[in-house]
């Protein structure tokens, strides 16, 4: 496929056309999984453990990204480990399941976030795991044989726990550790509906304070193992809308013949790569949260401190450099041939009628926000001259959580909530394509 198809429509896409992807995106995100984005630490399963109890970590994952049907097995593959210093006793590991009732995005939401939510869920599979010593793991899968025998009703997400409890105490008694997750039951003679999508990433550098970047340090980031390196190799091609800092683009130039020859080849990668883009402002700063704070836009260069060549040739301030270079300004150091303009990207926060104002007065036309900002629940929505694109909070984590995953498990166990709450999103605005925005604040631990 060309460039020029590749660059036809993402997000113009979300603005105005009909469905693309698949249900459950796995291969999109197992495409953007192959080098995680960033290398941190999956949040665990939920652990209930007393001074008395072993400690124990369960993490539970549904195979086929959660996706159950008429007459297959149901598969929930469980890893249980001893955190604790102590032995587990032989431990009792059961699936629920309630497979009726149909889960919206907002029900979805608030289980993966830990909230209590009344269900009729009942046992469906069980399995007793022998005793665990201190740092032992177990894997089991927990199957049911026929999927049509749980589950009833219209296709949607269903809520699923997985449970570890002492194989020996009474029913009441409080779990070991309990998982949660989700399916999503597709009946026989059913059309699912196609999810639309959009990922934004970020091309950035999380961290770094420097007004512009070093070569020591851009060396790290765009070598082989560098973290922008990875983040593009995941990236290119695919189905990705890049958010690009403008420090990154202006550090190579400025050092010039001095930049690392990886730093100059990354470039050259960027340039060359079909996928749509938009330019961040310096350092990725959250234009919203300089609003909030000053009620000013960011400075142009956005954040450089540096006074635009643009303006007054008396009060420009002379630009610090690694390597200084005078033959070009810093709008030329920063020029970047973006798909689109006029686009912000807002971090968590509250988004308000005055920064609205702001924004739109400093040329901002699209901004992305994060759900928990915004006050109306719709994908798009219109503020006064702004068109904001709701980012789903909940399928942005578990989609995060899936390109950030450092296990096959806890991978398959992120695809699986990204399917239910994508599934419910397009059962309920069919067509309307979920914005999910990939890790921007931690990317992968720099190679020397």
């Amino acid at each position: 496929m060309s460039a020029e198809r590749e660059r036809a429509g993402l997000l113009e896409l979300s603005l105005t056309r009909g469905p693309v992807g698949r249900l459950g995106l796995a291969l999109a995100l197992a495409m953007l999984a192959v080098v995680p984005l960033g290398l941190v630490g999956s949040a665990s399963a939920s652990t209930v453990t007393t001074s008395d109890e072993p400690a124990i970590d369960l993490v539970a994952a549904p195979a086929g990204s959660g996706i159950v049907r008429p007459g297959e097995p149901m598969s929930v593959r469980v890893t249980i480990t001893n955190t604790g210093s102590v032995s587990t006793g032989d431990v009792l590991v059961s699936l629920e399941v309630d497979g009726a009732a149909v889960a919206d995005s907002a029900q979805l939401g608030e289980w993966f976030a830990g909230a209590t939510i009344a269900t009729s869920s009942v046992v469906v599979a069980s399995a007793r795991v022998s005793a665990l010593d201190p740092a032992a793991s177990a894997v089991l899968d927990l199957i049911v044989p026929a999927a049509d025998s749980v589950f009833s009703g219209s296709f949607g997400a269903r809520l699923t726990t997985i449970t570890a409890a002492a194989a020996d105490a009474p029913a009441d008694a409080p779990a070991l550790a309990r998982d949660r997750t989700a399916v999503v039951w597709l009946p026989d003679n059913t059309t699912a509906p196609v999810a639309a999508t959009t990922f934004v990433a970020a091309i950035a550098t999380p961290g770094e304070s420097a007004a512009f970047l070093s070569a020591e340090t851009l060396a790290g980031y765009t070598a082989a193992g560098g973290a922008m390196t990875r983040t593009l190799d995941a990236a290119a091609g695919r189905p990705v809308l890049l958010a690009i800092d403008p420090r990154v683009i202006a550090s190579i130039r400025l050092l010039g013949v001095d930049a690392p020859p990886d730093a100059v080849a990354f470039l050259d990668r960027l340039l060359a790569a079909p996928n749509e883009s938009f330019v961040l402002p310096w350092a990725d700063a959250d234009p919203v949260a300089t609003i909030t704070a000053a009620s000013v836009a960011l400075p142009r260069p956005e954040g450089t401190g540096v006074v635009s060549s643009t303006e007054n040739d008396a009060a420009q301030t002379p630009a610090p450099s690694p390597s200084p270079d005078d033959s070009l300004s810093i709008d030329e150091l920063a020029e970047w041939p973006a798909t689109f303009g006029g686009v912000a990207w807002a971090e968590a926060g509250s988004i308000t009628s005055a920064a609205v104002s702001v924004l739109t007065g400093d040329g901002t036309s699209i901004l992305l926000a994060p759900g928990s900002s915004l006050e109306s629940s719709g994908a798009v929505q219109e503020l006064d001259d702004l068109r904001v694109l709701r980012a789903d909070d909940a399928l942005s984590a578990a989609a995060r959580e899936a390109s950030l995953a450092v296990s096959e498990q806890r991978f398959d166990r992120a695809m699986a909530r990204v399917s239910a709450i994508l599934a419910a999103s397009a059962s309920t605005e069919p067509g309307i394509p979920a914005i999910i925005p990939l890790a921007r604040d931690r990317l992968a631990a720099r190679i020397a």
